[in-house]
């Protein structure tokens, strides 16, 4: 899969930022569901987009930090 969070700059809100990350970790999600995988790997997985995210937004380290709970939390859910 092909990760592309070129569209998200510093005019970016949070909702759009969540919105993308959603889209981009939902598969990731259903892929530890069917493997009996745990939330856990999850965190993981979105602890790899925390530089990007610093450099694309003007989000500071606990906001980004925030959003991708929050994204991971939506992408968990939107598959159970």
């Amino acid at each position: 899969m092909e990760i592309d969070l070129s569209n998200l700059n510093k005019h970016s809100s949070k909702e759009e930022i969540v919105a993308e990350l959603v889209k981009l970790f939902s598969p990731y999600a259903q892929e530890l569901i069917n493997s009996g995988a745990d939330f856990s790997y999850m965190n993981m997985y979105a602890d790899n987009f925390k530089d990007i995210l610093l450099a694309q937004t003007n989000m500071d380290e606990f906001e980004i930090f925030t959003i991708l709970n929050e994204a991971c939390d939506l992408s968990w859910r939107s598959i159970q």
